[in-house]
């Protein structure tokens, strides 16, 4: 697959009878075209995008292309580096919904491009006209880490207990990543050594704690203690997290005043 002409020889030779190029809800009729669909194939049926698009993965360009409902070359995008909308060997893309709160929702204005990026290690989500939104797989060092709660301190609690203000766990590693299936909100990530990791997509893009606490709004800030500190129904999240909460919020004051949390250390 040197080239784009091939590429589309190649995926037209896929039986299309009984087949609708779609990946819409219900969510059973999701799983089966995922189930059957070749690898590095991401189909999506719309009249917002003159019927439907499929995308394509060419390892070898470093890119992905897309074509019409007819198969017809459409545009490509990528190109081969580790930068953000660039690739290392792409080996599988998927379309996601991941705002749907149902399946009505699952609408082509809201779908997302996830796309397996093997050789940098990590998933990447995009528009669907290619335009880059992040990337997923890589923990980097936060700004201001050094004044935060340290990972050990955060360990074993679960990804989505600061929702939806932060993340505790941090997003596991995807080594080589080969093989997407969407199973809403989870994308299921086949990984080298046979592994799959199951990624909670929506938690996963929430900025980790560190990052969030040193740049969100105070009015943010008071919105989160409110919810973890005096809410009779809240979540618990580790104290250390609520003292520097109340620490951004009123610095002096709040430094010996005991905080009504229901938190465990």
């Amino acid at each position: 697959m040197s080239s784009k002409s091939s590429v589309v020889r190649q995926f037209t030779n896929v039986p299309r009878a009984g087949r609708p190029l779609l990946a819409h809800p219900p969510a059973t009729t999701v799983t089966t075209l995922v189930e059957e669909r070749p690898s590095g194939v991401a189909l999506i049926a719309s009249p917002d995008l003159a019927g439907g698009r499929a995308y394509l993965c060419d390892p070898e360009s470093h890119c992905v292309h897309v074509l019409d409902q007819d198969f017809a070359p459409l545009f490509s995008f990528g190109g081969h580096g580790s930068g953000l909308g660039q690739f290392d060997a792409p080996s599988d893309a998927a379309i996601v919904w991941i705002d749907a709160s149902s399946p009505t929702d699952c609408a082509a204005d809201t779908a997302v491009l996830v796309v397996a990026d093997c050789g940098n290690d990590r998933i990447q989500l995009l528009e669907l006209d290619g335009a880059p939104i992040c990337a997923i797989g890589e923990e980097r060092p936060s700004l201001g880490a050094a004044s935060f709660p340290r990972p050990s301190a955060l360990t074993g609690w679960p990804m989505r207990a600061g929702w939806p203000f932060f993340r505790l766990a941090s997003v596991p590693r995807l080594l080589n990543p080969s093989r997407l299936e969407w199973r809403a909100p989870y994308l299921d990530v086949a990984c080298a050594g046979a592994t799959m990791v199951r990624v909670d997509l929506a938690a996963a893009l929430l900025p980790d704690f560190s990052t969030w606490i040193a740049h969100e709004s105070p009015a943010t800030l008071r919105q989160a203690y409110r919810r973890f500190a005096m809410d009779p129904h809240r979540a618990e999240i580790p104290n250390i997290c609520l003292v520097e909460i109340a620490e951004r919020l009123q610095p002096q004051r709040l430094r010996s005043v005991t905080l009504p949390w229901r938190a465990r250390a």
